[in-house]
């Protein structure tokens, strides 16, 4: 007889594994919260007909659908894959509107301190940005990268202290927008600050290979 999912019991709480309908395999264990078999087998079958809970939204997907998302997330964990086939991968993401991340390879200049890289980057003398941006024409002040710079020390350093340039996304940024707005700065000082994090970050995704 065929069966839709198994129920075994972790802890004191029955855990269900729903059957890939493709290959017959179990999907990864899924907590019902319930302590009573029969609880948890109406659990399992309200899942069924319903959907499964995913994500932090816990959007209820089909089982077909999430058994196919377990096996992708499956087969890229299983795979020889290197920075450039990771960026790939975030790149169709971004496409698709699934995701908004600023990503960078985690080797060579990606892997240095998001502090560092934008104090050198706003460095009016050094910087390949404004060096580039005056080459063509564009006005861009010595005062401008000063302020930037300050900003910089300010309110940016405290906030990333340590943190890689590969591993800043837009949930940072976010982050960095509330506390600014909790510390009761206008709307357009915020969005001052973060143009002094946002910019770089776009400079390095198209720039750097």
């Amino acid at each position: 007889m065929y069966r839709n999912y198994y129920l075994h019991k972790r802890n004191g709480i029955f855990y269900v594994e729903f059957i890939n309908p493709e290959n017959g395999k179990k999907l990864t264990a899924k907590s019902t919260r319930v302590k009573d078999r029969i609880n948890a087998e109406v659990q399992a079958k309200l899942w069924l007909a319903n959907g499964i809970p995913t994500g932090k939204q816990k959007a209820p997907k089909p089982i077909a659908e999430a058994a196919s998302l377990e096996t992708i997330i499956k087969a890229i964990r299983k795979s020889d894959l290197n920075a450039d086939d990771a960026l790939k991968i975030v790149s169709a993401l971004k496409s698709l509107g699934l995701i908004d991340i600023s990503a960078v390879k985690n080797t060579g200049r990606g892997a240095v301190p998001f502090i560092q890289f934008l104090e050198a980057f706003w460095n009016y003398d050094t910087s390949e940005y404004i060096q580039d941006k005056l080459a063509h024409g564009y006005r861009f002040t010595r005062r401008h990268a000063y302020e930037c710079v300050k900003r910089l020390g300010k309110d940016i350093k405290p906030f990333f202290g340590d943190k890689k340039l590969n591993a800043v996304t837009t949930d940072d940024l976010k982050g960095l927008t509330k506390q600014l707005a909790d510390r009761g700065l206008s709307t357009s000082t915020r969005n001052q600050i973060l143009l002094i994090c946002r910019t770089p970050l776009k400079w390095a995704y198209n720039q750097w290979p």
